[in-house]
């Protein structure tokens, strides 16, 4: 029996960080990091399922409780570090194509850009993504989206081993990072990249102090925080920790190359 195919997001999460440990249930204005994650895709309107991608590390299990008390589906994969296989497992099982991959530790994903970038999708590449690497980013850290067609993962699932890898050498990476592959060779897809018009800006939590930083920005931003309200704030109080003093926009522009 055919599978009806859906457009889903996979959200990687583990307890493991070893920056900031347990970080993705860490909580911020009364909810856990993961919620507000999960609840953020929740919101795109083109996202039609959603799973949180955990392994079956014993340590995770509290990434399986939370996602029981927030109604999202989980999925508990190997303990290798193989996410690439993993990814292509979720795919499976729950038809999604294209996929969408977002982070647990971006608690500030914006569902608006998440949209745009399924749209930029659909209008015809096989990756489209608005991070491309670290110097040419254009919007704050911690927004990072990306869309993938079934095709590609299946494909970089079959050939991205030990005993086989196109266009150069095997690098574990490949099957840590999912995505890195598709950015080492970008002449091998077609790929779309989506662009704002906006500062530089960290809104991920990686350590203990931009945890505290966040944690106030969740203080001050009240029942609806988001990332332009997160920038603002931060351009008014360039004090708040590691996040660097934006000059926020009251327009955005989107481009797309």
């Amino acid at each position: 029996m055919s599978v009806e195919l859906v457009t889903g997001a996979i959200i990687p999460a583990r307890m493991s960080s070893r920056r900031l440990p347990g970080k993705v249930l860490l909580d911020l204005g009364g909810q856990t990091m993961l919620a507000w994650v999960v609840n953020g895709v929740r919101a795109a309107t083109k996202v039609e399922s959603v799973v949180v991608l955990t392994t079956k590390d014993n340590v995770d299990l509290p990434i399986v409780d939370e996602c029981i008390r927030l109604g999202v589906d989980s999925w508990c994969g190997s303990t290798d570090r193989d996410v690439l296989g993993d990814f292509r497992r979720v795919a499976d099982e729950f038809g999604f194509d294209p996929i969408v991959r977002v982070t647990a530790d971006c608690p500030l994903i914006d569902p608006v850009l998440i949209d745009k970038l399924i749209d930029t999708y659909n209008s015809g590449c096989d990756y489209c993504l608005n991070a491309p690497n670290v110097h040419d980013r254009t919007y704050p850290r911690g927004l990072d989206t990306e869309v993938f067609s079934y095709a590609v993962l299946k494909w970089m699932d079959d050939n991205l081993t030990r005993r086989k890898t196109p266009y150069g050498r095997y690098h574990p990476d490949y099957r840590k990072h999912v995505t890195f592959y598709m950015r080492e060779n970008p002449h091998a897809f077609t790929i779309k990249i989506v662009k704002l018009e906006l500062d530089r800006l960290r809104l991920v939590v990686d350590t203990r102090d931009e945890y505290e930083c966040m944690r106030e920005l969740f203080r001050q931003m009240g029942d609806s925080p988001s990332w332009w309200k997160a920038c603002e704030l931060v351009g008014k109080h360039p004090e708040l920790g590691t996040l660097e003093t934006p000059e926020t926009q009251t327009k955005m522009k989107w481009r797309v190359w």
